[in-house]
C-alpha cells in the first residue's frame, strides 16, 4: 500500500511540474472594440511614454498569502493610455455598459468595468508596466504586464504577456 502511495504521489507531482509553463513574451497589445481592430500599442512606443515610479507591490494570492514582492516598479496608467471616450459610443450613458478583458500569451484573462477603470480609485492605481525588479521593458521576463496595485490580492489582476485588451459592451 506504501509503494502505492509513493507512487501516487510521484505521478501527480510529475503532472503538476508538466502543467507549470513559462510566460511567452509579447511585443505588441491589440486592442478591440466591440470585436473590430481599433489599434495595436508596442512595447517600443510604452518605452517611449512617461513612466511614474511605483513603490513596491506584495504580490498576494486568492488567499492573501504572499507570493512575490515587485521592486523598482515604473509604469504608464492604464486609463491614460488607452482614452477609449473617443472609440466608444457617442452617448456617456452608455459607456458604463462597456468591460475590458485583458488576454495573456497563455490565455489568462481577467476583467474590469469601464467603470472601475475610468470611475474609481482601481482605474487610479492600473498600470502597465515598463520595469519590473529594476529591469525595463525589453528585457523584462514577463514583458507587457498589467497590475493593479490597490488590489487586496494582486495577483488575481496581474496580468503578465498582456497581448490583449477587448472592450465589449453588456448586452
Amino acid at each position: 500500500m506504501r509503494l502505492v502511495f509513493i507512487l501516487f504521489l510521484t505521478v501527480l507531482s510529475c503532472q503538476s511540474a508538466a502543467g507549470q509553463h513559462s510566460i511567452t513574451v509579447s511585443d505588441t497589445i491589440t486592442v478591440t472594440v466591440s470585436g473590430k481592430h481599433a489599434g495595436i500599442i508596442t512595447a517600443a512606443q510604452l518605452q517611449k511614454l512617461s513612466a511614474a515610479a511605483l513603490p513596491d507591490v506584495v504580490i498576494r494570492n486568492h488567499n492573501g498569502v504572499p507570493k512575490d514582492t515587485l521592486h523598482g516598479l515604473k509604469g504608464v496608467l492604464l486609463k491614460d493610455l488607452l482614452r477609449l471616450d473617443s472609440l466608444l459610443t457617442s452617448s456617456p450613458k452608455l459607456w458604463s455598459t462597456y468591460y475590458l478583458s485583458f488576454v495573456a500569451t497563455d490565455g489568462y484573462t481577467v476583467v474590469f468595468s469601464w467603470n472601475e477603470l475610468f470611475n474609481s480609485p482601481a482605474g487610479a492605481n492600473t498600470w502597465l508596466l515598463t520595469a519590473k525588479n529594476g529591469v525595463a521593458l525589453p528585457q523584462m521576463h514577463d514583458h507587457i504586464a498589467v497590475l493593479c496595485t490597490s488590489d487586496a490580492n494582486t495577483g488575481r489582476r496581474f496580468v503578465k504577456g498582456l497581448r490583449e485588451i477587448r472592450v465589449i459592451s453588456v448586452q
